[in-house]
């Protein structure tokens, strides 16, 4: 190691006193210094291209590794800055980190996690390394105390940093292997023995040269060269020291060089800074929304939820509350503990987000009448958040989550924007079939999440049908004992239930239960005798059953009870009632109900039958204050039902639904529509185009027939469905009719347009934990990782 001249200047410090170690405050400096050194060496590693850092280029400087190191250690010693020997451990974060520009990475897990026995640690190392005292004559600035001799400093300098390195090479080796794991990192120079091999084959996935004790080798090339020496010798001299050092023109010319592949250009950083991120994930696309190339950095330690002063609704609001936690997490999701990565670019500032609401209603849930409006608007330091109810705050937030995004170096942004938002539709559902295979109740609750990031509002429990019951009755426990899969582990609890809803209600989405009659009902007879119809073989009961026998008296009576129970466990004011699909042929083989047809003047028409069965069934739920919905066949039998029932389409091609649309309006009833969405039909290819591009009030009518168009949903139906596969055969292809539900029609009339949103939403949705299935070949940033 060659000794320079060494600057005249700053404040000195006397080593002339210790024999066999280095001053204290020499020391701290020292090992500050090491700690910001390897602590920037971990993050740029990550930051910049491993194989640039080492990549040996052919130029006509033709630099080598140690060179390209050698530009990377003066990067690091421009991180110094000074503390006073009084300063403690735990201070020198807080005192370092805001004088920091480049290197804002020092308040690291490194930083907190060695410990004060680094101290006795180096000194040991530099004390086997020959650490020696002072042996020339001092001068008059010596004698005075304020100096040591340059050759001592010089040459101690050179065993200190090549004894710290040593210690810091474990820690390096150790810090690979924990840091993903805990936080922070606990960090034990005995192991380090044991850990390097296996470090070294981590690393070696980082790292071209599949050594992690290249990384650290170059580092002390770095020290053969001219000026190295001279700038740890004037950094430890005086703080204040320029770290800017003459060099030959040799030395200048590789520098330059090497810069091309350890820091970006000034262009490329200009770039950096003035990237536009599209709000390509925003999904479903907002009604209004504009944003501009301005955008601020955004740092998890320094973002707050809160409630504008003003707003309705305060601290306490169970709803919100639990949303700013909620949203915290999804917009940081590799925040973990106080620990991420700084923003080498620009210091972030403090980031709040504003929460007025103008209903302060927080204990309630959502219903038909429910006001999702909000508006947006994102600017320097703040987001301002506006919304008429709780639950268009909340698609406020979700709104607001996706437009913060990560660059290529992992950091957090978010562009200026203004939004203002509304639904299309008032009804934005979504059927889960849970008889056909038992989902358990974490799959329905993930499913709900899924719902939420897509905007989607009502759940649609179609809980019990024909192969089970799951649904645990207080009045009728037989129904779920004899009726489901399983009378223990297959079964939905009144306590499963009510955390469904709740779930549910946390993230503005309604549960509407089906319960099919009368066909569709086979497990229900298992658990309540007389219930359905016994069917006959000539003149004789064949054995079999077949729909809900609707000449009996009892029949009804149990009905009544049962959705008196139902509907006091589930609030929402709808109650699905079924009705289609009746088979008739089993109540056309039982001569009871053939004299009740007669009976009633009936003649051999069953479908006034099923007519007769339906509109006791919900004058018993309109009794009860619930408004039904009923599939289509209800209508097409030209049944006597309320005009506040709503009927949903669930039969034909575009045209027959478009016919039925216009019938069905044209009576005067309000209208769902789930044809077009029955995604647990799949086929090969894009088949959310179609899902997408379904236009649901595109029939021949009037205004006011379309406005009775309320909504639709999408249905998955169990019969090749069950938790393994629900969530990739749902996802993205259920956000395609999300968007059709939520967004203007004309602005989101193109599928080649959609196609990189949606590609982009996907993606958001993997990072989310959602398995949604991809959409054609290509890739995420963040693959799904929870297998």
């Amino acid at each position: 190691m060659q000794n320079q001249e060494e600057p005249e200047t700053g404040e000195i410090v006397d080593t002339n006193k210790f024999e066999t170690s280095i001053p204290e405050s020499t020391l701290k400096n020292v090992s500050l210094h090491a700690k910001i050194f390897v602590d920037e060496l971990l993050f740029q590693v990550d930051l910049f291209t491993k194989s640039e850092v080492l990549e040996n280029t052919q130029s006509e400087c033709s630099p080598d590794a140690s060179v390209t190191a050698e530009l990377l250690v003066d990067h690091m010693l421009t991180c110094k800055s000074p503390f006073t020997e009084s300063q403690t451990h735990s201070s020198v974060s807080q005192e370092v980190e805001p004088t920091l520009s480049v290197c804002s990475a020092v308040a690291s897990p490194l930083l907190n996690s060695v410990t004060d026995g680094i101290w006795e640690q180096l000194l040991s190392s530099m004390s086997s390394n020959g650490l020696k005292e002072t042996q020339s004559e001092p001068s008059d600035r010596e004698k005075s105390g304020s100096h040591v001799s340059e050759e001592s400093l010089s040459s101690n300098v050179s065993i200190i940093y090549t004894s710290t390195m040593s210690l810091l090479r474990d820690f390096f080796a150790v810090y690979q292997q924990k840091a993903a794991t805990v936080d922070p990192p606990e960090i034990d120079v005995g192991e380090t023995k044991d850990l390097l091999a296996t470090s070294s084959s981590n690393l070696g996935k980082e790292v071209s040269s599949n050594n992690p004790d290249k990384l650290i080798e170059i580092i002390l090339l770095d020290f053969s060269t001219s000026s190295g020496p001279a700038k740890l010798d004037g950094m430890l001299r005086d703080p204040e020291a320029p770290t800017e050092w003459p060099e030959t023109e040799s030395e200048k010319c590789k520098h330059e060089e090497a810069k091309k592949h350890l820091l970006p250009s000034q262009d490329a950083q200009n770039q950096h800074l003035q990237k536009v991120e599209q709000a390509y994930a925003v999904w479903p696309l907002p009604q209004q929304m504009s944003q501009s190339t301005d955008r601020y950095p955004i740092s998890p330690q320094l973002l707050a939820f809160s409630y504008a002063r003003d707003s309705a609704a305060q601290s306490g609001c169970s709803v919100l509350d639990a949303a700013f936690e909620r949203y915290f997490s999804l917009i940081f999701p590799d925040f973990v503990g106080g620990t991420g990565l700084s923003n080498i670019w620009s210091e972030p500032k403090p980031f709040t987000v504003s929460v007025k609401v103008k209903n302060g209603e927080c204990d309630g849930y959502p219903d038909e009448g429910s006001n999702e409006s909000y508006s947006l608007s994102v600017s320097a330091g703040q987001a301002v958040l506006k919304a008429e109810s709780v639950w268009g705050a909340l698609r406020g937030l979700e709104s607001f989550s996706q437009l913060v995004y990560q660059d290529d170096y992992n950091l957090y942004f978010v562009n200026k924007t203004e939004i203002e938002d509304f639904p299309r539709f008032k009804f934005r559902g979504l059927l889960l079939d849970t008889s056909r295979h038992y989902l358990p109740v974490p799959v329905i609750l993930k499913t709900l999440d899924a719902m939420a990031y897509s905007k989607f509002n009502v759940f649609h429990w179609h809980i019990v049908d024909d192969p089970s019951f799951p649904y645990q009755s207080r009045n009728y426990p037989d129904l779920s004992s004899k009726g489901a899969f399983h009378p223990m582990t297959h079964i939905y609890t009144q306590s499963d239930v009510r955390r469904v809803i709740n779930h549910a209600r946390l993230r503005g989405i309604r549960v509407v239960p089906e319960f099919d009659s009368p066909g569709h009902t086979q497990s229900w007879g298992k658990g309540q005798p007389d219930l359905l119809t016994s069917c006959y073989k000539g003149e004789v009961p064949s054995g079999t059953f077949g729909p809900v026998n609707p000449t009996l008296s009892s029949t009804y009576q149990f009905m009544s009870g049962l959705f008196k129970e139902v509907t006091s466990v589930f609030p929402d004011s709808y109650l699905h009632l079924g009705g289609d699909e009746v088979d008739f042929t089993c109540w056309r083989s039982n001569p009871n109900v053939r004299a009740f047809m007669a009976k009633m003047g009936f003649g051999s028409d069953y479908t006034k039958l099923e007519s007769y069965y339906m509109e006791n069934i919900v004058n018993i739920t309109a009794a009860l204050n619930k408004t039904s919905i009923v599939w289509q066949d209800v209508f097409d039998y030209r049944e006597r039902i309320p005009m506040d029932t709503v009927l949903e389409i669930w039969k034909g091609v575009p045209a027959d639904y478009r016919a039925e649309l216009g019938r069905i309006t044209l009576a005067g009833y309000r209208v769902l529509l789930s044809a077009p969405w029955y995604i647990n039909h799949i086929s090969y290819g894009q088949d959310w185009r179609n899902a997408y591009t379904v236009q649901p009030q595109n029939f021949s009518g009037t205004d006011q027939q379309k406005k009775l168009v309320i909504g639709g949903e999408v249905c998955m139906w169990g019969e090749y469905v069950d938790a393994t596969n629900l969530t990739p055969r749902l996802w993205p292809r259920a956000s395609a009719a999300a968007e059709r539900l939520w967004s203007d029609e004309e602005k989101t009339s193109s599928v080649d347009k959609a196609f990189p949103r949606l590609e982009d939403f996907r993606c958001t949705l993997i990072r989310r934990g959602i398995q949604a299935e991809p959409l054609f070949v290509g890739h995420c940033k963040h693959e799904y990782s929870g297998l």
